[in-house]
């Protein structure tokens, strides 16, 4: 195991502070912090047991992990137990609640909702991470019925926070507690006094003789009817019916209230015919809920916004909500289980979120809802994707041609964002960002791959995964090794690289040869994505043999991609012509300096419905440069029929000697070498194009094969 740093040193200490008072038997720890900082179950079991009280006989350490495949060899043997899968299946699968539940997030970046499901399953809730070093607003759930103990390092690079909503007196005893209910011991005494009045003062009244005929009256037929009649009242008809692969026709309501921010009203008040029960449910609000697996109605009159929640699961059948008249049904199947949120008053009931979850959906996948801020292409590419149901989509950026060009070969569907080449992402406000958050929230898919890795890209994982945090977000980085050297490249490999560690992108993956096996050295999940070309191989165009025709087709001009070796090497060709785009001004000076012939070259970049047709009128295609991933433009100027010299910076043609010695230039800043290339290219580009012709339905089953992985990972 690497040697741990000064701050894990301490952040790991501070976990098992945190741990110690509360002689814990069972910890799910999620977000592999204990494996993280190098603790072991062993260590976490010593800390417990150093405690003065009483202590369990052995404390089990387990973790989520969410494939089976991806969880390194060390922190299969820091734990007792690893589930796998997500969050939410594991926490719905656990027979009995934890008694304690990490997770890997300080107390502001945390999802509310996600505390809110911890909450629900464990006695605590120990949220421990770095502390973000902008202020960001808190992420503690909005109904703060609970005692918060904070800790933080003495370097204030990590904090722990303590949650309960099971035992709050527990957690408001321990030293440096943060009383969010009392300020004093007194006071907390004072608190749970008065919750014990309360409930026998509800006690005696639902005994009395008017509160039990009122809930006979409620519970009749005539009752029901009359609640219908109410322009307030809500109408929740369970059908008795299954679809798909459902395997039961039941209906769990779990809570009404008026507004999303309300508590849930007492079941005593809702109005139902006698095909409900009313079931135990102690984590539930009340500690009871709804429940009928045949057809039958209940009715509540709450608020203006009403909010409904339905439990989904396997054996969930059909429901249909009511109110004013208006109507919707609703299939609550769900292979897992999931907890879905319906607003009555609103059109339509359910949020696009919601709807994102797997399995049948409300409505056919070509009906879908089209708000007012969805475009006709974004209208278009959510039908298409719900029609298709990929396993994933992506993400890219169309100015970057390259980036989008590599992206839409590997993957079916890919959204545009922005939607047009013309606009820099940089101008995209926090209003666009949402917007194109909805349509990835509406297409209803379970992964989404960020191609480029683009800030605002960043902010969209965010988005996204604050309304659904089952979604896997993953990156596709277009990068190199040398951009580490550039500020905004750095910063934006360690913007990545830390919100893998948090656990908001699920891997990153790059079209550089090798560059999985250095991510992977981080201790994340890193997969690489070769590169191809989908379409059919043309044949070398028919041209004269002189001119010796050459394109050198740029999206820009950086230290990365200079092109003035090449053009130094078209000095020494007498008998070049050079077409090109993408040039930059230096470049268009030294065209004009070294009297080079040329046939239509400009500065501006080109769309690849102009590259190609534009690629045929050559012999040869330059693009000899300094730094690369993995150029997409040697592979289709190849399936133009026209070969392509690159540099010696990516896994291009290196599993074909042939290839490889007549393409890939070893020098790429000797213009004498270039230009020898250059002829020898020309001169035998039939048989460099039949050879790539045989080579490569090979590498594009290697090809294949890396996106099959990417998928399985």
């Amino acid at each position: 195991m690497a040697t741990r740093t000064s701050t894990s040193l301490r952040h790991a200490a501070l976990v098992l502070d945190s741990l110690a008072p509360l002689a814990p038997a069972r910890i799910l720890d999620i977000g592999l912090v204990c494996g993280r900082l190098g603790l072991t179950a062993h260590q976490v079991r010593e800390a417990v047991a150093a405690e003065e009280g009483p202590r369990p006989a052995t404390a089990t350490l387990e973790a989520i992990d969410i494939a089976e495949n991806v969880s390194a060899t060390h922190h299969r043997a820091t734990y007792d137990r690893i589930h796998f899968g997500s969050a939410a299946e594991t926490l719905a699968s656990g027979a009995q609640p934890w008694d304690v539940i990490i997770l890997n997030t300080s107390s502001a970046c945390a999802h509310p909702d996600l505390v809110e499901l911890c909450l629900d399953h464990a006695d605590y809730v120990l949220l421990t991470g770095e502390l973000p070093r902008t202020r960001v607003p808190t992420g503690m759930p909005a109904r703060s019925t609970h005692l918060v103990r904070r800790v933080v390092s003495d370097a204030r690079d990590s904090e722990a926070t303590l949650l309960s909503r099971a035992n709050p007196r527990r957690v408001g005893e321990l030293p440096g507690a943060d009383h969010s209910l009392a300020s004093t011991r007194d006071e907390l005494d004072l608190l749970l006094d008065r919750a014990a009045d309360q409930s026998f003062e509800l006690g005696f009244i639902k005994r009395s003789r008017a509160y039990r005929m009122a809930k006979r009256f409620r519970e009749s037929s005539l009752g029901l009817t009359l609640a219908r009649l109410k322009p307030d009242c809500v109408l929740v008809e369970a059908l008795g019916e299954s679809a798909g692969a459902a395997k039961g026709s039941e209906v769990w309501l779990l809570h009404a209230s008026g507004r999303p921010d309300q508590p849930s009203v007492p079941w005593d008040f809702v109005v139902h015919d006698g095909d409900w029960e009313t079931k135990a449910e102690p984590r539930r609000p009340h500690g009871r809920c709804m429940v009928t697996d045949r057809a039958a109605k209940l009715a509540v009159r709450i608020g203006p916004d009403p909010e409904l929640r339905l439990l989904r699961h396997p054996w969930s059948g059909k429901v249909r909500i009511t109110r004013t008249g208006r109507s919707e049904t609703i299939d609550l199947y769900h292979p897992t289980g999931d907890v879905l949120s319906v607003y009555p008053a609103r059109t339509p009931m359910l949020p696009r979120q919601s709807a994102a979850a797997p399995g049948p959906v409300t409505s056919p996948p070509s009906e879908v809802a089209k708000p007012a801020s969805f475009t006709p292409y974004q209208q278009q590419f959510i039908e298409a994707v719900r029609k298709a149901a990929p396993p994933a989509i992506a993400v890219t950026i169309p100015r970057y041609l390259g980036v989008t060009s590599s992206t839409a070969n590997l993957f079916e569907h890919c959204y545009f964002a922005p939607e047009s080449p013309v606009t820099d992402p940089a101008s995209l406000t926090e209003d666009d960002l949402r917007r194109h958050a909805d349509v990835l929230l509406a297409c209803r898919v379970n992964r989404v791959v960020f191609s480029g890795g683009h800030e605002t890209q960043h902010r969209l994982v965010q988005l996204i995964r604050e309304r659904d945090p089952s979604i896997r977000c993953d990156v596709f980085l277009h990068y190199s090794y040398p951009q580490f050297s550039e500020d905004h490249g750095w910063a934006l490999m360690k913007l990545w690289i830390d919100s893998a560690r948090r656990g908001e992108v699920y891997s990153i993956a790059s079209d550089k040869f090798g560059f999985d096996r250095f991510i992977k050295s981080l201790g994340l999940r890193g997969h690489v994505l070769l590169n191809r070309v989908n379409g059919p191989l043309l044949g070398p165009p028919l041209l004269p043999d002189s001119p010796r025709e050459v394109g050198m087709w740029l999206s820009g001009t950086t230290y990365r991609k200079i092109p003035h070796a090449m053009l130094a090497a078209l000095a020494l060709m007498p008998a070049a012509r050079l077409h090109g785009a993408g040039l930059c001004p230096r470049a268009m000076e030294v065209i004009e300096y070294l009297g080079l012939r040329t046939a239509g070259v400009q500065e501006a970049q080109i769309s690849h419905d102009e590259l190609f047709p534009r690629i045929r009128l050559t012999h040869l295609t330059m693009y000899v440069t300094f730094i690369e991933c993995c150029p997409m433009l040697p592979l289709e100027s190849l399936h133009q029929g026209v070969p392509a010299l690159t540099g010696p910076n990516s896994h291009l043609f290196d599993d074909n000697p042939f290839l490889f010695e007549r393409l890939v230039v070893p020098f790429p800043d000797r213009a004498e070498v270039i230009a020898d290339y250059a002829e020898r290219a020309i001169r035998e580009r039939g048989e460099i194009v039949a050879e790539f012709k045989r080579y490569y339905p090979e590498y594009e089953a290697r090809s294949k094969r890396s996106f099959e992985a990417f998928l399985a990972g």
